[in-house]
């Protein structure tokens, strides 16, 4: 991996164009380009941060999955709210949108994401104006210098990039959960790649997209249960690196946030590869939990899983951590049986989960940074999961990614 990271800090400031609208067009009433041919109309209100209404608000219904480069022909329905804060926009189709509003003398924004219309007229209530943030991703290794753009899926923002870029910040992005961010071509929308998803931007921050390391048995033959950490990792806005377990260098990128040790990696090979790295690590292959310090040493006494014959859930005993948050009691993870990692971690571990027939079994657990771990404090976050074989993570169904994508933020101090 490269080291030495070029950074470019690009500007980009969204700006919603206005039709040219009739002198008879009255604001939060919707435009004659917003309200002609509609199938239905979505009507709301723009609020500020104290919930007074605001008026002159840019309003507009976007697709979606709308690509501002792709689409930028396109006339979306827009509006200018009242006195009241309120707007008025015609849907040309039924579908989902999202409802894009700016304030353009303040530059307060907001966005209400997967709004489904159909015949119906659809009043979505309040939606509140806040500053922006920026959003920095982390451009592909091969880029178009040319046609090359990154866009947030669904709005108004895009910015286009310029060679030797490796990374890009947009800013102007509203304070909520964004959409997927796509790199694309101009002209070649089959090229899109998905940089990031439902990553959240908070008002006058600057949001890096997490950037996760993982340790698999060959990087250039990537497994099905490895291609799915990717996607889950995508899923909540990281970007995701595979290393093979056979490089023997313990020095990360500096901007890798989260180390992942896949269950497709070489125990024999790993080890304790990674049992002194200052930032988090989370286990997947029960067999070096000895080797990282997260156990005592002996199979089968101090760790082990279920495989004959297997399991299809755990019992959450610490309903109350971030990684459990929501579940309590026997969680399902599979449809069929499958094999389960246990543990026997020290008594300043903190459980989440063990396996049914044990409560010594300890199927997910973590280490806060400087916990003392079996022979050392643990030098930052460390997550044990459950997942030891190829067809357990397969097999994961939606209860078990979610405890899986909770891991990686409380992993990377995100659990808020």
């Amino acid at each position: 991996m490269n080291a030495a990271k070029k950074f470019f800090l690009i500007w980009v400031v969204p700006v919603l164009l206005l039709p040219r609208c009739s002198s008879d067009d009255i604001a939060g009433t919707g435009t004659e380009t917003s309200t002609k041919s509609a199938v239905a109309q979505v009507s709301g209100t723009i609020v500020d941060r104290n919930g007074a209404p605001v008026s002159n608000v840019v309003v507009q219904l976007v697709p979606s999955e709308h690509d501002p480069v792709l689409s930028k022909s396109a006339s979306l329905p827009i509006d200018i709210t009242d006195e009241a804060g309120q707007y008025l926009l015609g849907v040309p189709d039924s579908g989902t949108y999202n409802v894009e509003a700016i304030h353009l003398s303040s530059t307060t924004r907001a966005l209400v994401r997967d709004v489904f219309v159909d015949s119906d007229t659809l009043d979505i209530g309040q939606a509140s104006l806040d500053n922006t943030g920026m959003l920095t991703v982390a451009l592909p290794e091969h880029i178009d210098p040319v046609h090359g753009y990154v866009y947030i899926e669904g709005t108004s923002i895009f910015v286009n990039i310029a060679s030797g870029q490796d990374s890009i910040t947009l800013i102007g992005v509203p304070a909520t959960k964004v959409p997927a961010v796509y790199y694309s071509q101009e002209g070649d929308p089959s090229e899109a790649v998905l940089l990031a998803v439902n990553v959240v931007v908070f008002p006058d921050e600057t949001t890096s997209v997490f950037k996760a390391l993982c340790v698999v048995g060959d990087s250039r033959n990537i497994r099905e249960n490895d291609s799915l950490l990717k996607a889950h990792v995508q899923k909540i806005g990281g970007n995701i690196v595979f290393v093979n377990d056979e490089c023997r260098c313990t020095e990360t990128d500096p901007g890798v946030d989260v180390i992942i040790i896949s269950s497709s990696s070489a125990a024999d090979t790993v080890n304790g590869l990674f049992k002194d790295a200052q930032i988090p690590v989370i286990v997947c292959e029960n067999d070096i939990y000895g080797d990282m310090m997260l156990t005592g040493p002996e199979p089968g006494d101090n760790f082990s899983n279920l495989y004959d014959p297997g399991t299809t859930a755990i019992r959450i005993v610490d309903p109350t951590h971030p990684i459990a948050i929501g579940f309590s009691g026997m969680v399902t993870l599979f449809d069929t049986l499958q094999a389960v990692s246990w543990g026997k971690p020290s008594s300043k571990a903190t459980v989440i989960a063990v396996c049914d027939d044990s409560s010594e079994k300890a199927a997910l657990f973590c280490y806060e940074k400087g916990a003392a771990m079996m022979g050392m404090d643990a030098p930052a976050r460390r997550v044990a999961f459950f997942t030891d074989f190829y067809s357990s993570v397969i097999a994961l169904n939606d209860d078990g990614w979610i405890l899986f994508e909770n891991s990686v933020f409380w992993a990377i101090g995100r659990e808020e």
